[in-house]
């Protein structure tokens, strides 16, 4: 038997957008505030998000644009400081990964007293968040990360090379509202690695410790190409080096980032060089990590 819960709302189609005034009155926030996270202000030409903006929706609505990758402690602390007097209920996140990151990581530091990097630092962590101050929707225009239905955010911190993860089981989101219209005309470059990006995750969990029975129900024979056919021992714990954990079935070879077989990818794909983070270690393991196991360079 197999069992699915997970907290998030989730709203998916077509015009599914259109429902987020709906979603907002539903929540009954503690006041009217919402700091609307954007990567571009064009997205707020669209009428859901203009309507929030206009004085006479009821809302006092903040946009704020959030334009990096992979965002850092010292990014994160810089919109924090922007932000924290407006002290919203609400947190609109409007983008890829990166900014719903970002926007569940500022309703956990809500709240709280920070007056530099160091006591953002300490606060991840400890992981003292209690209760977010603040409770956030996510609205993907990527195909990627599936961030808007988890409660956890990768920050990076370059200056202590670490990535640190903001984690607050209080903090999954209110909802999440999947419009595939805020997809289009999406690069192409960003299309691809998306895609990559979601094909991933989804080939991990044929593989992955906690695979489950519907899991091979969809899986097909030729999945794995010629680096997926392991041996049955297990191998090192997930997301350490060399062959993940599994449970005797057959899996894909991984390393440190997520692997695809190179049979699933089409030359453009190769042609097209995903940035890193997004899939781009997708072609398989290289010769030098397939006899030393080590992670690739």
């Amino acid at each position: 038997m197999n069992r699915y819960y997970n907290p998030v709302r989730t709203l998916e189609g077509p015009g599914s957008l259109s429902s987020l005034p709906e979603i907002l009155n539903g929540m009954e926030p503690d006041s009217r505030r919402i700091l609307l996270l954007v990567w571009s202000e064009e997205v707020l030409k669209n009428p859901a998000f203009s309507f929030l903006l206009d004085q006479k929706s009821g809302f006092q609505t903040l946009p704020f644009s959030f334009q990096a990758s992979n965002p850092t402690v010292e990014q994160l602390f810089e919109t924090y400081e922007a932000t924290k007097e407006f002290a919203p209920a609400v947190v609109i996140a409007v983008g890829g990964g990166s900014i719903m990151d970002v926007g569940k990581s500022l309703c956990c530091l809500y709240g709280h007293s920070l007056s530099n990097v160091d006591a953002l630092r300490e606060l991840i962590v400890t992981k003292a968040y209690g209760t977010p101050a603040a409770r956030w929707i996510g609205i993907p225009t990527t195909a990627g990360t599936g961030s808007e239905t988890t409660c956890w955010a990768t920050i990076w911190d370059p200056s202590q090379d670490a990535k640190r993860s903001v984690e607050c089981h209080k903090n999954y989101a209110w909802a999440a509202v999947v419009d595939s219209d805020l997809t289009k005309g999406m690069p192409l470059k960003l299309a691809v690695s998306s895609g990559l990006d979601a094909a991933a995750h989804g080939v991990e969990s044929y593989w992955a410790k906690g695979t489950n029975q519907s899991n091979g129900t969809f899986r097909h024979p030729d999945d794995y190409g010629e680096y997926g056919r392991t041996s049955g021992r297990k191998g090192n714990r997930p997301g350490g080096h060399g062959k993940r954990e599994h449970d005797g079935r057959p899996g894909i070879q991984q390393h440190q980032n997520d692997c695809l077989p190179l049979h699933l990818l089409s030359p453009d794909h190769a042609l097209l060089h995903p940035p890193r983070g997004c899939g781009q270690h997708a072609a398989g393991p290289s010769s030098e990590t397939q006899s030393s196991g080590n992670q690739r360079k």
